[in-house]
């Protein structure tokens, strides 16, 4: 069930951090740990995953699924998610805001590129998302 469904972004969402191991694999532990203490500070609305400090780009598209997950279920009962999405290709971007959209989050986009480029980014983007994303 679609959490959240009154939520219009405004205000304070900062984006988290995702820790590592030492193998580079995603540190579970420690990431449940700061998003619960990045929950507990007063005035958030909401707060971003699968941004550039969670180091997205360098992340796969399972990688990016169990962070979603992760947050979700640690916090995503009691603040919306912002679930950052950078890509070069708009269909790649329609792939994640697929995989986002049945969790009720907010796509963002962050990168620089033509008119037409980011046009065609927002049409496949709203098509493959119920949720209306936010555009930067």
């Amino acid at each position: 069930m679609p959490r959240h469904t009154s939520y219009i972004p405004h205000g304070v969402i900062p984006a988290v951090l995702l820790p590592f191991e030492n193998d580079l694999s995603i540190d579970e532990a420690s990431f449940r740990k700061h998003l619960r203490d990045v929950a507990a500070v007063e005035g958030l609305s909401a707060i971003t995953i699968n941004a550039h400090s969670t180091e997205m780009a360098s992340c796969t598209f399972e990688e990016q699924r169990r962070v979603l997950e992760i947050a979700q279920d640690e916090i995503g009962g009691r603040l919306p998610l912002v679930n950052g999405i950078w890509t070069d290709g708009s269909l790649e971007a329609a792939r994640i805001a697929r995989m986002a959209a049945p969790r009720r989050c907010w796509c963002f986009r962050r990168r620089r590129s033509c008119w037409a480029s980011r046009r065609r980014w927002r049409s496949r983007i709203s098509s493959a998302s119920p949720t209306p994303p936010i555009c930067r």
